[in-house]
């Protein structure tokens, strides 16, 4: 296994980062201006940093996945223990933002190809 450069371990440390966010925004009663914009750049820079040609198809699913998760069972556990509402939502924000710019660099790829 190689050895991760110093950006590789900064983008994974911002994903554990964003994660953490998400579930200390969630904790703390929903959306604030403090938490939304933390996780909208570390969602981007994730994106950046993190993400390899190979990964993109995968990761966007896994996005799109989470995004409609954090908005369906959002909801459904609401009456359960609200804060899960605030925590899915905040990590739904955070995947979108990570998945900006692979997707953008996948629509250039397919329209480049043509």
């Amino acid at each position: 296994m190689a050895k991760k450069t110093t950006i590789e371990m900064i983008g994974g440390y911002l994903f554990i980062l964003g994660v953490i966010i998400a579930i200390i925004g969630g904790l703390s009663g929903g959306y604030t201006n403090v938490w939304v914009p933390l996780l909208a750049i570390f969602g981007f820079i994730v994106g950046i940093i993190n993400i390899t040609d190979k990964e993109i198809d995968g990761y966007l699913i896994a996005v799109i996945a989470l995004i409609l998760l954090g908005s369906v069972t959002g909801n459904v556990l609401q009456d359960l223990w609200p804060p899960i509402t605030y925590m899915l939502e905040y990590i739904a924000l955070f995947a979108a933002f990570s998945g900006i710019c692979p997707a953008l660099k996948k629509i250039y790829e397919i329209a480049a190809s043509k």
